[in-house]
């Protein structure tokens, strides 16, 4: 990143994209399922 000088592995990268990603599907269906 040129603003903060952070350098990720792409494969890490992209770990960190499909975590992401889970989460922002899981929240929803937790909710919906009254557990969250």
């Amino acid at each position: 990143c040129p603003f903060c000088n952070i350098v990720l592995d792409r494969d890490l990268n992209a770990s960190i994209n499909i975590k992401a990603l889970g989460q922002r599907v899981q929240a929803p269906t937790l909710a919906s399922a009254g557990v969250a």
